[in-house]
């Protein structure tokens, strides 16, 4: 509550001070340099900023008003102050003004939500500039001083501003941090290892392949709700498979030996110390092997047996 009741009076008493009055420079998009207009920006970001800004009005207009300024501004290394300048140069007709303003701010927490307040005062200098060769009266007024018409004036006087700002800025910084922040599911710890991740691509493109896109999610759907993939590993083969060339894959039916196969070696693709299947395979091998003694003649063909061999050696080779 202290700081409260010093802030409101800092701001009271800001408002009430005054400075020597001249025309200042006109900007627009003022929102692109907010330092322009209230030099209690400087220190509230933390990171140091240049911008450069120019105006030209009245386009098309002899002597329109032209504008030219650039601002650096930027925090303390430790404390909560900042630091800031700027330079400008301002034309309109016959006159100019240059100057420079250099600011000194102050900003500090004034509630437990983030509340911050920041005042900021600037000191410089303007000189200002009139061209009597440029002026024009008209043909009801003749003047034919040369004091006045050919003569040069500059003045040069001190400058000086002030403001406040308030702004919630740990709500911003929570913003910006939410922004950037690694997702959790995505962190280095949780990442599959790239050998890993290679060898499951591989899968997935063999397999793209040799069934096309639409019986293998079929494939890897069935996996899933039997249990035997999480719901992790059936959205990454998903994703995968989506980078992968449309093809409709070889036109034989899906053996049962082979649906089998094609989820032992899944399994070892991403639970490779999970050795859990091992026994029920050999047990399923053992089972063919039994049933290819007895098989007939008639019961076979040949694409049958190229597909059966298949699968048996690319298991014996995984």
């Amino acid at each position: 509550m202290k700081k409260v009741i010093i802030a409101a009076a800092a701001i009271i008493l800001l408002s009430g001070l005054s400075s020597s009055a001249q025309q200042l420079p006109q900007f627009t998009q003022y929102m692109f340099n907010t330092y322009l207009i209230n030099p209690a920006v400087s220190g509230t970001h933390n990171y140091y900023q240049m911008r450069y800004n120019n105006r030209f009005q009245w386009v098309g207009v002899t002597d329109a008003p032209q504008t030219y300024s650039i601002s650096a501004y930027g925090p303390h290394g430790s404390k909560d102050m900042g630091f800031g300048g700027n330079l400008y140069h301002d034309i309109t007709g016959p006159t100019s003004r240059t100057g420079g303003l250099f600011s000194y701010s102050y900003n500090m927490q004034i509630s437990e939500n983030g509340m911050r307040v920041s005042g900021g005062i600037s000191l410089g200098f303007m000189m200002f500039r009139a061209d009597g060769s440029k002026y024009e009266y008209g043909d009801a007024i003749v003047i034919n001083d040369p004091a006045i018409n050919l003569s040069t004036k500059s003045v040069f006087t001190p400058d000086a501003d002030k403001n406040a700002l308030m702004l919630l800025k740990k709500q911003l910084e929570d913003i910006e941090d939410s922004a950037y922040e690694i997702p959790k599911d995505t962190k280095p710890k949780d990442r599959p290892k790239l050998k890993k991740l290679h060898k499951l691509f591989e899968w997935v493109s063999r397999m793209v392949k040799k069934y096309g896109h639409d019986r293998l999610l079929i494939m890897i759907e069935s996996y899933q709700k039997m249990g035997y993939i999480t719901d992790d590993a059936c959205t990454q083969v998903e994703e995968i498979s989506k980078l992968m060339p449309e093809y409709i894959g070889d036109l034989h039916e899906i053996s049962s030996e082979e649906f089998v196969a094609e989820l032992y070696i899944l399994n070892r693709i991403l639970s490779p110390e999970d050795s859990s299947l091992d026994r029920e395979m050999i047990e399923v091998m053992m089972d063919k092997k039994e049933g290819e003694q007895n098989i007939t003649a008639l019961k076979s063909t040949s694409s049958e047996e190229t597909s059966e061999e298949d699968w048996i050696e690319m298991l014996e080779k995984f």
